[in-house]
Parts: structure tokens; C-alpha cells; sequence
């Protein structure tokens, strides 16, 4: 299968410094890929097509570094790069992250940039993980709430934690709350409950059926696994606790150089 891909990542018209550093990523590509040979591996790695796919956006993303910015890439980062990356060809978003960590190994400007944890950081994401992620890279900072209860004695209940709707595409609150856990874990965001946008910025919250509705909800049991009801029964008002979801400055580095 491998045999019948060609693999110049650099084009013939390249610097003989570029066309080197191809030679290097072409050099690893094939021992990574090529003793892919029995059954099993052939099942990770479903066909060519995709494996081509593969090598085409790792050129793509090569071919826009300029020729004054290629460096020798790390073997620590491109070797384990594309040994974990066999695993996921056929996972557009993992696969593309890959290629640019890979491509971004090899700019000068992201040398700083690059970490070698950025390989299993990605091997942790899942697919909603990715396409959270994805929400940051045209700007830093979203709001988050909690939707809480408050009884007479001003003690609060936090029935929802943590509720993410920036992301237009996922929309169920319990997965956005389970991918910004482990986006916090892998260290690429932090939540602030300090700190808040002004109110027009959470009004996609207060809209929300789970805030607006928020009676009926609870008449109908929906938190009964989480409150007894007569712990909550002496409560008097709701109140949607604000707060701001944002890049550390390491989500800060991975997003430059694996989303670009």
C-alpha cells in the first residue's frame, strides 16, 4: 500500500534546505508506515486513499512555511507524532492536527511553540474535544454559567455546572461539560467564576430551555437524582451564576501550532 504513494513532501522547485528537511519527514513517514503490513494494522489504516490524504495535508502545511523559516525538526516530535498518528487516519480532525504539529516542527517561527506533549494531548482528545477546541481559535475567552438555586437563606444549589453553548454544533450540556473537564485536565483551558462578560453575553443562557423552563423542570424530576427534593424545597428564586471560559497559555501554543 505504502509503495504506491510517492513521497517528496517538497516540491522539485524547493531550496535544497527545504528539499532536506522533506527528505527527513519523507524518511520517517516510511519507516513509521511502512511495516504496516499484517491484517490488524491494515484495519487501523483502512485504505490508501486515506493515508495519501494523510501525506497531502502534511505537504500542504509545508508548502506554506517559507523557504528562510525551515529548521530540522525534532525526531521527539516527529517521530512520536507520526507513530501515534497511524491510529487515527482515518479521523479528519485528530489527522489534520497531526499534520500541522508535524509542519509546524519544521518552522522556525513556531520552535518555541512546538512541545512534544502536544502528541498525547492529542491522543486525549475525543472528536467533541477537537471541535471544542476549534471554538478558541478566533478568540480566547466564551462565557460559561452554572444555573443554580437559591434558597431564603441565601444558600446556593448548583444544579447545572459549567454549561457550554458556544459551540453550535454539540449542544447537549452533560457531553460540553465532560469535554471541558478534560480540556481543563489536559491543560489547554482554564474556568473563571470571578470574572464575567456584561449580561448581554449570557443572554443564549437565560434564552435556554433549562433556565427559562426551570420550574417546570423540576416539577417533572428531572434533578431528583442529584437533590433530594426537600433539600431544595425551601428555594425561592433561580440565578445563573456567570463566569468565562479561556485558553491558558499553553491552549494558547497548541492552538497556534495544531490548528493554526
Amino acid at each position: 500500500m505504502l509503495d504506491k504513494l510517492p513521497l517528496d513532501f517538497i516540491n522539485e522547485g524547493a531550496t535544497p534546505a527545504a528539499k532536506e528537511i522533506g527528505k527527513t519527514i519523507s524518511d520517517a513517514f516510511y519507516l513509521i508506515f511502512h511495516p504496516i503490513q499484517n491484517w490488524a494494522d491494515k484495519v487501523r489504516i483502512k485504505s490508501a486513499h486515506n493515508l495519501e490524504l494523510y501525506k497531502k495535508e502534511i505537504a500542504e502545511q509545508l508548502s506554506e512555511i517559507p523557504d528562510d523559516k525551515y529548521i530540522d525538526p525534532p525526531l521527539s516530535i516527529i517521530g512520536p507524532a507520526l507513530e501515534a498518528s497511524k491510529y487515527y487516519i482515518d479521523d479528519e480532525n485528530p489527522r489534520i492536527m497531526f499534520a500541522r504539529l508535524i509542519a509546524m516542527a519544521c518552522n522556525k517561527d513556531m520552535e518555541y511553540k512546538v512541545h512534544s506533549s502536544f502528541v498525547e494531548i492529542i491522543k486525549q482528545m475525543s472528536p467533541i474535544d477537537c471541535s471544542n477546541i476549534n471554538t478558541f481559535f478566533h478568540t480566547t475567552q466564551h462565557p460559561i454559567a452554572d444555573i443554580c438555586l437559591v434558597s431564603d437563606d441565601d444558600h446556593v444549589y448548583t444544579l447545572i455546572e459549567n454549561m457550554f453553548l458556544s459551540n453550535e454544533n454539540i449542544q447537549d450540556i452533560n457531553i460540553q461539560t465532560k469535554s471541558l473537564d478534560n480540556l481543563v485536565r489536559l491543560g489547554l483551558i482554564r474556568i473563571d467564576k470571578n470574572f464575567g462578560f456584561t449580561d448581554d453575553k449570557y443572554d443564549l443562557f437565560y434564552n435556554h430551555f433549562l433556565y427559562s423552563n426551570l420550574e417546570d423542570i423540576l416539577q417533572n424530576g428531572l434533578f431528583d437524582d442529584k437533590f433530594d427534593i426537600s433539600e431544595i424545597a425551601d428555594c425561592t428564586r433561580k440565578k445563573l451564576r456567570k463566569g468565562v471560559v479561556a485558553t491558558t497559555s499553553f491552549g494558547d501554543d497548541f492552538i497556534d501550532v495544531c490548528i493554526g
